[in-house]
């Protein structure tokens, strides 16, 4: 006979987990350890899926099983909360915002910032490589005039949430538009930005 489907030993495992985390959080039996261990899968695919940098492997690791362990202390079983998919949402924000503090300073911020700059840019869209685009002097140029081509609108997408840090929520707000509309907006004027930069003989 078969023992199930890979679903149903997932529910197993989750279940497993929840049971775990609820006996350490009301102080039955202490499962810290076995629930950093089983888990370990999970830490591993969120750095491979969200952090970009180069933060040394190990130590990454090591902010994961930080990060779950905070989120066990911090528990309420009476709220109904599955533990798994809290501790996926909590290391997907956690290597994000890694991946924005070991950025560069970009040189979007260095060209178009002034006195109102941003060091942690978020390019989860990217049409371009940071990490490139931050590499020396030279490029400076290059970005700026790269930028100067962008349509207006464009321009200002770019300045409002790169460099003056605004949300795309309070982007939409301010010029009443949609949110989505924003986001595709976004998404185009980075596009754009990459286009101009190839266009340049800049290869991104």
């Amino acid at each position: 006979m078969g023992t199930g489907s890979p679903k149903d030993g997932e529910k197993r495992m989750n279940k497993d987990i929840q049971d775990m985390v609820i006996e350490t959080v009301e102080g039955r039996q202490d499962f810290r350890e076995k629930i950093i261990e089983r888990l370990e899968p999970l830490i591993k695919k969120s750095i491979r899926k969200y952090y970009f940098g180069h933060m040394d492997y190990e130590d990454l690791l090591q902010e994961g099983r930080l990060r779950l362990l905070k989120e066990i202390d911090r528990f309420e079983p009476e709220r109904g909360t599955i533990f798994i998919g809290l501790a996926r949402k909590s290391l997907e924000f956690l290597y994000c915002e890694l991946r924005r503090k070991k950025l560069p300073l970009c040189l979007l911020n260095v060209c178009l910032g002034g006195d109102d700059k941003r060091e942690e840019i978020d390019f989860i869209e990217e049409a371009v490589n940071t990490e490139d685009l931050c590499l020396g002097n030279e490029l400076r140029d290059l970005m700026k005039e790269a930028f100067a081509g962008l349509e207006p609108i464009h321009a200002d997408m770019i300045a409002d949430y790169f460099i003056r840090g605004k949300s795309l929520r309070q982007i939409a707000g301010e010029r009443n538009i949609h949110y989505m509309t924003a986001v595709q907006r976004k998404r185009r004027a980075l596009e754009e930005l990459g286009k101009n930069l190839r266009h340049m003989g800049y290869g991104v």
